[in-house]
């Protein structure tokens, strides 16, 4: 798998994070990012060779990387801009990020809020774009990890467990991957909207409309087979390939969290 890295600043100085260090101690001790390529150039290779509307991106960090793919010129791997090669490959984009509807402040936002802002004010339906499908805190948060179970993920999963001082892990990031994965069928999804943020602080506040912007609540059945997904890579009544299917009724107002919260970046 290619990898990519960014070489810059992000909104804000204390963004250092435990687990990369954590993982790369564990697996490949002494590598640095400059053995490794740029992020923006990683993305526009593999969506230069890929089909069109082939790829689903997920996004489970700070959203940087994928701005600076927006917001980049033709080059020698493509001679479009990246809007436009998201436009012509991408399906869908799944992000891990705020928390719905809102308004919430959270970790991977306000982190790097301009970058936050900028990509969802420009990636919306009316621009072109495929859907977004959002991941908040809360549903993660309400599936955890415990220090059992094999899987072959589990060596990353302890040292992540071991770089914050837990034995359960919140599952926010794999979530989306999940999602990306299995499709949503098994979630409940919100009726079309745009996930507006704060360019300052990166709080997310939805508004409803045609910019297919969707944000996802666990099920019942989302709950019961994520981590069967996750773990061994099976789960009950699984769709074969993502759902696109017309989108349910937005989601009791009961699933979702009002209050502002920042736990996630003192707890990963």
């Amino acid at each position: 798998m290619p990898i990519g890295v960014y070489r810059g600043a992000t909104g804000r100085r204390d963004a250092a994070s435990r687990w990369s260090r954590a993982v790369r101690d564990a697996f490949r001790p002494g590598d640095m990012s400059a053995r490794y390529p740029g992020c923006v150039a990683v993305y526009r290779r593999a969506l230069a060779h890929a089909p069109n509307r082939s790829v689903r991106i997920v996004e489970t960090g700070f959203p940087t990387c994928l701005a600076a793919l927006m917001r980049s010129p033709g080059d020698a791997a493509d001679a479009r801009t990246g809007a436009q090669l998201v436009r012509a490959k991408v399906a869908a984009l799944f992000v891990m990020g705020g928390d719905y509807p809102g308004p919430a402040s959270e970790y991977n936002f306000h982190t790097a809020p301009a970058d936050a802002a900028f990509l969802f004010r420009r990636w919306t339906a009316r621009t072109g774009f495929p859907p977004v499908y959002l991941n908040g805190f809360t549903p993660g948060a309400r599936v955890t990890l415990g220090a059992d179970g094999p899987t072959p993920a589990r060596p990353a999963i302890d040292v992540a467990q071991a770089a914050a001082g837990e034995t359960v892990r919140p599952v926010w990031d794999l979530l989306s991957l999940d999602q990306a994965i299995t499709g949503t069928a098994r979630y409940r999804v919100s009726a079309s909207g745009r996930n507006a943020l704060s360019a300052k602080t990166g709080r997310n506040l939805w508004r409803a409309g045609p910019d297919h912007h969707f944000w996802l609540a666990n099920g019942p059945a989302a709950e019961r087979d994520a981590l069967l997904v996750l773990v061994s890579g099976r789960a009950s009544g699984l769709p074969g390939r993502p759902n696109r299917a017309a989108r349910p009724a937005l989601p009791d107002a009961a699933t979702g969290v009002t209050d502002a919260r920042d736990r996630e970046g003192e707890e990963r």
